[in-house]
């Protein structure tokens, strides 16, 4: 039985393990890897806001150089690795599951378009209106998706578990709360709109709530090293605001990848 997995990176950065070694870790017999692993790869999982089977390519791919001749071993992403822990009936499941959560929480790597991209982002959110608009488009995603959660609890949910409110809203997401955290944000804590708005964006492009998460995190760092302002340009023009590239700015916010 293996004691501990090993991470592999791919050439985008990427974090994944072996099915292989997962299914020695869980301690389950060797013989029956193959009927597992098939059986895990047709499984149906949730994936942040959807309830889908894992996507070759994307949440899985064939190891080429596999050890044990004769036998088909795969790399897994984390977040696919944790849904079959958290799946399988291992005495050891909720050991190896957090265990692979602190993998995931170390294991988000930029390469440097990201990071430009993310300082883009940092200018482009400390607009008022492109972060209404970002909340938006997260709207729109949230709704194409089989969501057991209604928004205002899921938002409500994000807000709470992945800002630094001075503090956690009580109430679910409307107009009403919306407007109540924009204003103590703006005279305590401009630059949360900023980090929320990172968050909106990215994961209406499909990216994990973790990815949305420390990427928005990275963005609020910047703006604060940078002493970033919030310029309410859905209100009035500013005058002090930065000029930025228009159709950049569009290209990044309407991008099919983020």
């Amino acid at each position: 039985m293996a004691n501990e997995l090993n991470l592999y990176k791919s050439r985008k950065g990427s974090y994944a393990i072996t099915a292989s070694e997962l299914h020695d870790l869980l301690d389950f017999n060797p013989g029956m890897f193959t009927i597992h692993i098939k059986r895990w790869l047709k499984d149906s999982y949730i994936f942040d806001n959807e309830i889908r089977r894992p996507i070759v390519l994307k949440d899985f791919s064939v190891r080429l150089r596999a050890e044990q001749k004769g036998v088909t071993d795969y790399f897994l992403s984390l977040p696919l690795a944790r849904q079959i822990v958290l799946h399988s009936g291992a005495k050891n499941k909720m050991e190896i599951a957090r265990k692979i959560m602190k993998y995931e929480s170390e294991a988000v790597v930029l390469e440097e378009k990201e990071v430009l991209k993310i300082l883009q982002l940092v200018r482009i959110m400390s607009r008022t209106s492109y972060q209404e608009l970002a909340e938006k488009m997260h709207f729109a995603y949230f709704e194409r998706q089989n969501n057991t959660m209604e928004w205002g609890e899921y938002r409500t949910d994000m807000i709470n578990n992945h800002t630094s409110l001075a503090h956690k809203l009580s109430a679910q997401w409307n107009k009403k709360t919306a407007e109540s955290v924009r204003k103590k944000c703006l005279s305590q804590q401009p630059n949360e709109l900023i980090r929320i708005a990172v968050m909106d964006f990215l994961m209406s492009k499909g990216k994990s709530v973790l990815y949305a998460s420390k990427m928005a995190g990275l963005a609020k760092d910047f703006a604060d090293e940078w002493e970033i302002s919030i310029y309410e340009d859905n209100v009035s023009a500013h005058l002090f605001a930065p000029t930025l590239d228009t159709e950049k700015m569009n290209a990044l916010l309407f991008a099919t990848s983020a």
